[in-house]
């Protein structure tokens, strides 16, 4: 008898803990459905009556290319963090972003994987890049410029440049169509879509790079690609880029 009683209270025990968890999870996830649904959510658009701020190396907007390097060519971010895996299909933390893109990063990563019903999940190969860095694969890796940024010039060293993936591999069509419909709503955009005549490197459907939901959202809109919006722009030829 006295073993039916504890065999009972056992099993009992256990399931009010997968209550809990469950409940847990549930909440979790309804506030970050609220996050991602919210009329306001997180930007930091800079000097935005006059137009972002392009030219400062600590800018969200901050447009660079070989003609337009940081002004500190070893710039390294003040506000690195580790990237969280919770929703991702890497589990360590080693990748790390600037604070605001790695929020929005995580809250884009939930959900993708919700999305796709858990069976995707994104993956990450490459996130913060140092001027260090840049230089060594520039020289074990990169055949051109068009293939990879000189050192100074990355917007990997920015803290705010994404090499992505999906469960170890690459992109397949139905997540990249995901994450260029979607992805500017949490102030991501691909920078490198439309090849090196336009943007000056070769398409990267794995490159993506936070600029903030107005101008990420703005380019969007109007089907244009940073460097392509830059250039139109500017009074400089968009020659000059290349």
């Amino acid at each position: 008898m006295k073993k039916k009683i504890w065999f009972f209270l056992w099993w009992g025990l256990i399931f009010c803990s997968g209550l809990v968890i469950w409940f847990g999870n549930f909440s979790t996830k309804a506030q970050y459905q609220e996050h991602f649904d919210s009329l306001e959510p997180i930007d930091s658009y800079e000097t935005s009556k006059t137009g972002p701020d392009l030219e400062s190396d600590s800018s969200y907007q901050k447009f660079l290319d070989e003609k337009h390097p940081f002004q500190d060519t070893k710039y390294e971010p003040s506000d690195l963090v580790a990237i969280p895996s919770d929703f991702t299909f890497n589990t360590a933390r080693k990748f790390q972003l600037r604070q605001e893109a790695w929020t929005q990063f995580a809250d884009m990563a939930w959900h993708f994987r919700d999305h796709f019903k858990e069976k995707k999940r994104l993956s990450i190969t490459s996130a913060y890049r140092s001027f260090k860095h840049q230089q060594q694969l520039l020289k074990s890796y990169c055949k051109s410029k068009q293939q990879c940024a000189e050192p100074g010039s990355s917007e990997h060293q920015a803290g705010l440049a994404l090499d992505l993936g999906v469960n170890g591999g690459r992109l397949d069509k139905a997540s990249l169509e995901r994450l260029q419909e979607n992805a500017h709503k949490r102030g991501f955009h691909q920078s490198y879509q439309k090849g090196k005549e336009i943007d000056g490197k070769m398409v990267e459907p794995r490159h993506w790079r936070y600029l903030g939901i107005e101008l990420a959202t703005e380019l969007y809109e109007k089907k244009l690609s940073f460097t392509e919006w830059f250039y139109l722009q500017s009074t400089e030829s968009t020659a000059s880029k290349l």
